[in-house]
């Protein structure tokens, strides 16, 4: 005994009656004259639109191309595709139902499906018009924004001494061999001058406050004193930042704390998780990195022969043409 929920499912024979009944409607609202023809003199009006197409109609009295492809094993109706109206409710669906089951892949693979079995007239114009309404498509192929960009700031373009201003970051980890060859972290700090992008390299065996500091003394004692530092919001550069502030305040020397109270060195942050504000650093930072992926590649070499090589893709990135930018 069927249950009541099972006597409401249509079988497959009554949903391929519902589709023959909604083909011929969607056709006779257009095409009533063509079929007419067709049934009485064998072929259509020469004014008709679909003269063309070579139209004739089935035993089923559905409209339907004479496609040269007669002699081919493919099935009748991808021989014969159904032809349809540019504007109908029905190919609207159709168009809805094709677009969802090539999972959004756009108009040329819609097309595709659709002419397996119909003929739209004007058919891609057609798909292209009801597809761009897609609340999906545009939100996952939606253009970025256009906004216009803000000034550079002055550090950024009035002509400086070298390294005057800059940028500072840390990339890695590199594993090295320390003294018993056994593998150790290290990093690559990495100093960008503001205006032309010139970069000094350090390697540093951690990122904590030391040894960001031992870094910048390194830095200051071959480069000089810089008048701002810019950096990212990471914990050590602040730490960094307040230390070198203590530093000024408990220098006892009257003729060293007057030379860094006139050469203080201001570290600027830029704003949290807004990574483009350091585009300047963050650029020559990956140029780095490409320069390091061919010279290590996967070998694993001691502390000595990192620093040589940091030296000389530092001497390689600046021998480039340096100009502001």
């Amino acid at each position: 005994m069927k249950t009541k929920s099972a006597s409401l499912l249509l079988t497959t024979e009554e949903i391929d009656q519902a589709e023959v009944y909604w083909i011929k409607i969607t056709q006779l609202s257009v095409f009533s004259q063509e079929i007419d023809n067709l049934k009485t003199y064998k072929t259509v009006h020469k004014k008709s639109s679909i003269i063309k197409l070579t139209p004739f109609v089935d035993e089923a009295g559905i409209l339907r191309i004479k496609s040269r492809l007669q002699e081919s094993l493919l099935p009748f109706d991808t021989v014969n595709p159904i032809i349809f109206p540019k504007h109908s409710v029905f190919v609207e669906n159709l168009i809805w139902k094709a677009h969802n089951r090539c999972f959004h892949s756009g108009i040329n693979l819609a097309l595709a499906t659709i002419r397996k079995r119909f003929w739209i007239i004007h058919g891609r114009q057609r798909i292209k018009s009801v597809i761009s309404k897609c609340v999906i498509c545009k939100k996952l192929r939606c253009k970025p924004g256009q906004k216009s960009y803000a000034p550079l700031p002055r550090d950024r373009i009035l002509m400086s001494k070298p390294f005057e201003n800059a940028g500072v970051d840390f990339a890695g980890p590199l594993y090295v061999l320390d003294e018993n060859n056994e593998k150790q972290k290290s990093y690559l700090m990495l100093q960008t001058c503001a205006v032309p992008q010139a970069v000094h390299l350090e390697l540093v065996l951690d990122i904590s406050t030391e040894g960001c500091l031992r870094g910048l003394q390194r830095f200051i004692a071959r480069r000089g004193v810089p008048h701002t530092f810019y950096s990212d919001n990471a914990k050590t550069f602040k730490r960094a930042s307040l230390e070198l502030s203590k530093l000024y305040e408990t220098l006892s020397n009257e003729e060293v704390s007057n030379f860094f109270l006139k050469q203080r060195i201001r570290w600027k942050f830029i704003v949290e998780r807004t990574a483009c504000w350091g585009g300047f650093w963050e650029r020559m930072t990956k140029t780095v990195k490409d320069c390091l992926k061919f010279a290590l590649r996967k070998s694993l070499i001691c502390i000595d022969e990192l620093q040589t090589i940091f030296t000389e893709i530092e001497a390689t990135v600046n021998s480039r043409v340096l100009a502001p930018k």
